[in-house]
């Protein structure tokens, strides 16, 4: 007979049976052998070997002639395998802790509904998703205001009922502290311990054997990690222990954690790019150090919703940039930035070689520019480098023109003043000012940026 199937409730099919003689030649016996189901309430098999799924389960399918008999096992359950992909789908639980009245609820809530939209985008479904906050959000069934025991039910009893073999997928964010972490921000009652959550992830693991996936984002979230840090388990806490987690719209961990994951990152490298990225930007977000556990070396082979790539998911950030320290107070920045969905935000970030607010101090200050779409997907630009010397940033004499007809001024001359000497040597003097109307007419293509 055929091999091991598996199928979906209300669908059919049919199985044959052949018979191969001792001089090799072969039969098809379909219509002569007896079929049999060991459990005809799940699948149900008639004399023509045509099979009906019913429920969900595994049975035995036999086909008997004489004293001769064969079986296979088919199995009934969700389709939640693409055959293209090598991962199963899972399903996942997020947790938007604290409440309405904390402080860091905006963010929190922001976060939180942007890891769903990620993750209904990598194909989960709402019935893949328990939700768990303190606000309601259009067109997303949640649980309001949860609690610690919330929590401990949807890993426990609800996630269980799922037949998938996928990770489950634990998304956090809140605040946190020693060993805790801020479910409800009104006392202890409130809070989830690190050694009940280790036993209740246990106790699912013990009862279905899959893999789960911790990703915590909260103060000192990284308290959690010697506990939690078990086999076929992947943790990840956006800070170390006894650290802070810096939260904020733009610059959060999960942000570039979930953006990452969403174009179709493993786990592993969506971590690593994350932790980069954080390194590069400015203080606080500098000093902040992520740490991920993966006991069982699992974290390569893991990509959200299954091991496919996300074409045009993101804003474009192309042609690089180009940077021009103008004055003390303000430096002119210019990239290609494209979004077939829309842009929300487009921003830069500045880190001056003494970390002040201005642009005075000679040295190599880092630019880098940053897009988000209006999905909240959110990409960054490579690092530009502007030296600054003398008052004036060695790059400064960039000149930008758009297509047509445009009006340039000087830019700059040399420091050694040999503008000058020639000017002198010609009987002209250099232009050091210019008022409105004057300097050279340069008509161009195309825009274009000339060094």
């Amino acid at each position: 007979m055929n091999d091991q199937g598996k199928t979906g409730t209300g669908v059919g099919g049919s199985l044959s049976a052949a018979g191969v003689y001792v001089d090799q030649s072969t039969k098809n016996l379909t219509l002569e052998v007896t079929w049999s189901s060991s459990d005809p309430s799940i699948v149900d098999i008639d004399v023509f070997g045509k099979i009906t799924a019913k429920a969900f389960g595994t049975v035995s399918i036999s086909a008997a002639k004489g004293s001769l008999s064969s079986a296979i096992l088919v199995t009934v359950g969700l389709p939640d395998v693409n055959p293209e992909f090598d991962q199963a789908r899972g399903n996942a639980i997020i947790l938007a802790g604290g409440g309405n009245s904390d402080n860091l609820w905006d963010v929190i809530d922001t976060l939180a509904d942007y890891a769903y939209e990620v993750l209904t985008k990598r194909g989960f479904t709402a019935e893949d998703i328990y939700y768990l906050s303190h606000e309601a959000e259009a067109g997303i069934v949640y649980l309001p205001n949860p609690e610690p025991i919330d929590l401990e039910y949807a890993i426990t009893t609800w996630t269980p009922l799922s037949t998938t073999e996928g990770p489950l997928y634990l998304i956090m964010i809140d605040h946190g502290a020693f060993e805790v972490f801020m479910v409800q921000d009104q006392g202890p009652s409130g809070w989830l311990y690190a050694a009940d959550f280790d036993q209740w992830l246990a106790d699912f693991q013990d009862a279905t054997g899959r893999q789960v996936v911790v990703i915590i984002e909260a103060c000192q979230s990284g308290n959690f990690i010697p506990f939690l840090a078990k086999a076929k388990r992947v943790i990840v806490a956006s800070a170390e222990k006894g650290k802070n987690a810096f939260l904020t719209k733009q610059f959060p961990f999960g942000k570039f954690m979930f953006s990452s994951l969403l174009s179709g990152g493993n786990l592993k490298n969506s971590f690593n790019s994350t932790t980069t990225k954080l390194k590069i930007l400015p203080s606080p977000w500098k000093n902040q150090t992520p740490l991920l556990a993966d006991t069982t070396g699992i974290a390569e082979a893991i990509h959200l919703g299954g091991n496919f790539q996300m074409a045009s998911a993101l804003p474009v950030i192309s042609g690089g940039i180009t940077a021009q320290v103008q004055d003390e107070s303000k430096i002119k920045i210019r990239s290609m930035v494209s979004d077939l969905e829309g842009l929300e935000e487009v921003w830069a970030v500045v880190m001056p070689p003494d970390f002040t607010t201005s642009f005075t101090t000679p040295g190599a200050y880092q630019v880098m520019v940053f897009a988000m779409d209006s999905d909240g997907n959110m990409v960054n630009s490579e690092q530009k480098t502007v030296t600054l010397t003398g008052g004036l940033p060695t790059d400064s004499c960039q000149v930008y023109l758009d297509s047509g007809w445009n009006l340039v001024s000087l830019c700059r001359q040399p420091t050694d003043n040999s503008a000058a000497a020639y000017a002198e040597s010609k009987g002209f003097s250099v232009l050091t000012a210019i008022d409105p109307g004057e300097g050279f007419w340069v008509n161009a293509k195309e825009a274009v940026v000339l060094q």
